[in-house]
């Protein structure tokens, strides 16, 4: 069972994210495009295309984010809280599979808490988790994804839920946002090949694969063969030729700009951390292998960073798919290190004004979590 820590910890997420909730604070102007669509989907009951007030056709990105606004329409009317409702919740959830990300890596209920602060202490993910935009169905499809691929890696018989939790979290990914998920696969596969316990498919897995291409691929299809021009125009456009560029000094601006964005919004936990090696100098380390999980783990942050690199749109929370596993990772590394030195790592980064030689040496902080 989970800590009660993490629990408190996701209801005091979404307890600050009420005021958010109700009230259109940090609004993103891309908000508009999606309560519109929404709008115009109950009204003429067209739930495959998404248009705008005029009738032209957006098919920028696929159907969840419009879904999830219809549904809170529908079910609360058309407000500020419908339409961000299940995006916090969604959030609420991502926080909660951070935390599985670590147990699957193999980290104890304990420190696995510190990929769940990660993430839920993320400036760029609470800021964008009351966005009615598609990145939290996106984070939300990839963490899932994570979790039954780390656990696939890691076990020679894994239980038959992981296969489905991979693959519908690839599946509901891609019909978030498109196709970034995709490089989550291709990143997968070697892995899978060449790494798993067993590389025997099982009917399960078979079944979940079968499954996501179907669910993921039906619409991407059907809008195709049914607006070839727009679909080109529209959506591969906003995937690829739109927003890439190559010129090798906006690639390296790009590769620090989004690592930056990854690890100095989480500062406080990898600042812990850190601390938590500097205190435990002299100490014994706990010695840990890196698995090829972790490696995958690894893996896909750096592609993340390295992708949105080229981008000629360096937006914050383009990071957002890789914070799960950075935070499972920073889990992972805490490992290393005695449960009295990461209390006292925790503790410093809390309290800053303190002097290190000072900072509390008790593991109650953890332990009694």
């Amino acid at each position: 069972a989970a800590p009660k820590a993490l629990w408190l910890g996701i209801a005091a997420f979404l307890i600050l994210s009420i005021p958010f909730l109700f009230w259109p604070f940090n609004q993103h102007p891309d908000e508009r495009l999606y309560t519109v669509a929404a709008d115009e989907m109950i009204a003429s009951g067209d739930y495959l295309v998404p248009k705008s007030e005029t009738g032209h056709l957006r098919l920028k990105k696929p159907l969840i984010p419009y879904y999830y606004v219809v549904a809170g329409f529908k079910v609360f009317g058309e407000s500020v809280f419908a339409a961000k409702l299940l995006m916090v919740l969604s959030a609420a959830f991502i926080i909660a599979l951070s935390y599985s990300l670590a147990r699957a890596l193999g980290v104890d209920r304990h420190r696995a808490l510190i990929s769940a602060a990660v993430v839920g202490g993320h400036k760029i993910f609470f800021s964008t988790s009351s966005q009615h935009i598609p990145d939290m169905p996106l984070v939300l499809g990839v963490a899932l994804a994570l979790v039954g691929f780390v656990h696939i890696l890691s076990r020679e018989k894994p239980p038959v839920w992981v296969y489905y939790a991979a693959w519908f979290g690839v599946a509901f990914a891609v019909s978030a946002k498109g196709m970034l998920v995709l490089l989550l696969v291709a990143l997968y596969l070697p892995f899978r090949l060449f790494g798993a316990r067993s590389v025997r498919v099982n009917l399960h897995e078979f079944l979940a694969i079968v499954g996501a291409v179907v669910l993921a691929g039906s619409w991407f299809v059907y809008i195709a063969l049914s607006y070839p021009e727009a679909f080109m125009a529209q959506f591969v456009g906003d995937q690829v030729a739109g927003k890439a560029g190559f010129d090798p000094a906006q690639v390296l601006a790009g590769v620090l700009k989004t690592s930056s964005d990854l690890v100095l919004a989480g500062l406080p936990m990898v600042v812990a951390v850190a601390l938590a090696f500097l205190f435990a100098r002299g100490s014994a380390h706990v010695r840990i292998g890196i698995s090829r999980a972790a490696v995958f783990l690894i893996a896909w942050c750096a592609v993340t960073v390295l992708v949105f690199a080229f981008s000629t749109q360096l937006y914050e929370r383009y990071i957002l798919p890789a914070l799960p596993a950075f935070g499972a990772l920073l889990a992972f590394l805490s490992m290393k290190v005695s449960i009295e030195a990461l209390s006292r790592g925790l503790r410093w980064a809390k309290t800053p004004h303190s002097s290190p030689d000072c900072a509390p040496s008790s593991a109650t902080s953890i332990r009694s979590i």
